[in-house]
């Protein structure tokens, strides 16, 4: 997959089929807006967002905790088959572009759309005026409204998500993305506790724009591998700086400095302080076993 900053003066596209959306989670309602535009006779699928939330710009600090960040989106896009991902920052200059000139000038004129996809809520525009409807109006190209995916009643959407891994219900998060909430980071030097309570961990920053599931430790999968972890402050040691520490089950390796993925597959319990460093270390020792049980033994 080819990746197009529009924003760059004199980037364009071949002619396209262009899948519409921030695609924030790449969750079931976005894939299927995607397979719109796979496939058309003759033109380049392309998803076309944002790297940034709009709601960031036109509303500073309003913006949703994201599930995923832009290179995340842009791997899970790659990973559909699609030809390029155009995208450009959203700018307080392009929020005053107008939904017909949006068209003429972006979807027409930049990305040479002959095929446009799009949800039913899909806006654009100065002040979010342009709608499908718009897009059909405009007798430019051809426009595919995709109907909202429901699952249990309810129509899949991103919000609805980070509402689930807000409340570590993963399994039904899982569901609606098509694979688990995951996070991805490079590993960082820490204060080697894990290590002195003989459960070494490679540890990850936590984003303050990301939505994680609670404080507490988890069964998780590292790069594919079963691994327990820990999200949280650490409060048995006093620790305020929120990280996310990762233990290899039955692996030993040195990921400092490594890019990992890691896949939240269950919530085993809270995070807690514990009267003592022994106390914490026994409590571990439950924690992996009951993460080796649920990741390896089913």
């Amino acid at each position: 997959m080819i990746r197009v900053d529009l924003g760059q003066p004199g980037q364009t596209l071949p002619s396209s089929a262009v899948a519409l959306g921030f695609f924030d989670g790449y969750h079931l309602g976005h894939q299927a807006v995607v397979r719109e535009v796979r496939g058309a006779s003759g033109l380049a699928a392309v998803a076309f967002t944002f790297r940034n939330h709009p709601r960031d710009v036109l509303q500073p600090g309003s913006g949703p905790r994201l599930l995923t960040s832009f290179e995340e989106r842009a791997e899970l896009l790659e990973q559909a088959g699609l030809d390029y991902l155009a995208w450009c920052d959203f700018t307080p200059e392009l929020a005053q572009v107008a939904a017909e000139a949006f068209v003429s000038e972006w979807l027409v004129g930049r990305m040479n759309a002959r095929l446009v996809a799009a949800g039913p809520n899909f806006r654009f525009g100065h002040k979010a005026q342009g709608s499908p409807a718009t897009l059909q109006a405009a007798g430019r190209f051809e426009v595919r409204i995709v109907p909202p995916v429901e699952r249990d009643g309810a129509v899949v959407s991103s919000t609805r998500i980070r509402g689930l891994v807000a409340q570590a219900r993963l399994d039904e998060a899982a569901l609606l993305l098509s694979r688990p909430c995951f996070v991805t980071g490079r590993v960082e030097a820490g204060q080697q506790v894990g290590r002195q309570l003989g459960t070494p961990t490679a540890n990850l920053a936590v984003d303050e724009w990301r939505q994680y599931p609670p404080h507490g430790v988890y069964a998780v999968r590292c790069d594919g591998w079963p691994a327990v972890a820990n999200l949280g402050v650490r409060p048995t040691f006093g620790d305020h700086r929120a990280r996310l520490e990762v233990h290899l089950l039955d692996r030993q390796e040195d990921l400092y400095g490594k890019l990992i993925r890691v896949d939240f597959i269950r919530h085993l319990r809270p995070e807690q302080r514990f009267p003592s460093p022994d106390a914490l270390r026994e409590q571990i020792g439950r924690d992996v076993a009951q993460a080796r049980a649920c990741l390896l033994e089913g």
